[in-house]
């Protein structure tokens, strides 16, 4: 866990379980367990056997942490409502509908090697924010993953030089920028007559309470 983590769109980060059984699908077609930056992540510390090898849970002291987060859980669904979170990355277009989400994340593949990172393609993105405007979601962008995904230069015809001084890794991994803006916003819940009714907004909500559900 990570009590303060430098994920844009959390506070905290919090493992329950550590190993795994790798899978592979038929034809060698690509798996979620392609590129797993946990795998790494467990080479790189030494702490547990990745592969096909048994989960094992981690410690009661590590489970304490989030379980102080939730004691204010009741308070947080008084003001905001419960919240349901989703993320994509890489991604295809998607729908929005029925019960939807309050909060889309995209990202861009990263922590590969640029011949290997499945591509996340710029009108998919903005086919997604404009599910997301349709039905009252928060968007929001966490990066390109690589500048190949950047539409500077997929759609510009910009080097990636060029792409990385309009739109530099500082608003994410190979940038973060569609249209010429920064697409990061946070949902909440707006009460109005008694009525909560899902609104998006920009920054206003802390990251760390967009964690409880």
């Amino acid at each position: 866990m990570a009590a303060q983590s430098s994920i844009e769109w959390t506070d905290s980060t919090f493992n329950p379980w550590v190993g795994c059984t790798k899978i592979k699908r038929p034809g060698n077609k690509p798996s979620a367990c392609d590129f797993c930056y946990a795998e790494k992540w467990a080479k790189r510390s030494g702490m547990v056997t990745w592969g096909n090898h048994p989960r094992r849970r981690t410690t009661e002291s590590y489970w304490r942490g989030p379980l102080n987060w939730n004691s204010r859980a009741p308070d947080f669904h008084r003001t905001f409502g419960r919240r349901r979170r989703a993320a994509l990355g890489p991604l295809g277009t998607i729908e929005v509908g029925g019960k939807t989400p309050d909060w889309i994340i995209i990202g861009g593949e990263s922590g590969v090697s640029a011949d290997f990172a499945r591509p996340t393609r710029p009108e998919w993105v903005r086919d997604v924010i404009a599910e997301c405007r349709q039905h009252n979601v928060a968007p929001f962008l966490k990066q390109w993953g690589s500048y190949s995904n950047n539409p500077l230069v997929v759609e510009n015809g910009l080097t990636i030089k060029e792409a990385m001084q309009e739109d530099p890794p500082v608003n994410g991994k190979g940038g973060g920028k569609l249209d010429d803006q920064i697409w990061r916003e946070f949902p909440r819940k707006l009460i109005v007559d008694g009525t909560k009714r899902p609104a998006s907004s920009k920054h206003k909500v802390r990251k760390r309470e967009l964690m409880f559900s």
